[in-house]
């Protein structure tokens, strides 16, 4: 908590991002669609951890490199819809 309330002093670029909304991803074009970065993380490992896992996935080098271009796309896509 006292690092919050230090960040407009110690962080004013943070700061501003933080009071201007910039702690979250728009993860569609949906207004409400907005969700905390850590909530995002959650759901991508669920994702990840979903029906092989992980370890289904490092074990195929095909399903590997499109899971990872899969998710360079999501990422670009949240990018585009910061606000």
């Amino acid at each position: 908590m006292i690092d919050l309330l230090q960040l407009k002093s110690r962080c004013p670029e943070i700061y501003e991002d933080f009071v201007k909304g910039r702690f979250v991803t728009q993860k569609t074009s949906q207004k409400f669609s907005c969700l905390a970065h850590d909530q995002i993380h959650e759901q991508q490992s669920a994702i990840v951890n979903g029906d092989a896992g992980i370890i289904g996935i490092c074990e195929n080098e095909a399903a590997l490199k499109r899971w990872g271009w899969s998710q360079v796309q999501k990422l670009e896509g949240c990018l585009l819809n910061v606000k």
